[in-house]
């Protein structure tokens, strides 16, 4: 008798555990969530300081004569483009070397094969040879 009246007990225990539970991950979302907020928050205070900051070092300078910044881009590019042009030529090289020993194995697999096919018995397993030793 005691044991019946005890589980309607147990139950509501087991209910308060969870709500408790499910309140608790609640708030921790709502807490995880706030703080996630406050850390972007001071993301974007650090970014406007540096962007300020950036401003005022800039402000000083003059910008550089269009000449000049032609001048830098054209470098930049011809120096990029003449990297990309030895590394094309390298790579290609290399698969044209890779592409020669490929074909000069087939030709020795090729051979391999003709030799293999000429000795008597491999057909069918290698049965004549087991039985002539």
């Amino acid at each position: 008798n005691e044991t019946s009246t005890n589980l309607p007990q147990e139950d509501e225990k087991d209910s308060a555990s969870q709500i408790t539970t499910t309140a608790n991950k609640e708030q921790f979302l709502k807490e995880e969530e706030e703080e996630k907020a406050l850390e972007e928050e001071e993301r974007m205070k650090e970014k406007e300081a540096e962007r300020i900051q950036e401003e005022k070092l800039f402000a000083t300078h003059e910008p550089l004569p269009p000449s000049t910044t032609s001048s830098v881009i054209n470098q930049y590019l011809s120096s990029t483009s003449r990297f990309v042009n030895a590394f094309v030529a390298s790579a290609d090289a290399r698969l044209d070397s890779s592409s020669d020993k490929i074909s000069a194995l087939d030709i020795q697999i090729g051979l391999l094969e003709s030799k293999l096919s000429s000795i008597p018995g491999l057909d069918d397993g290698g049965a004549d040879l087991d039985e002539k030793v």
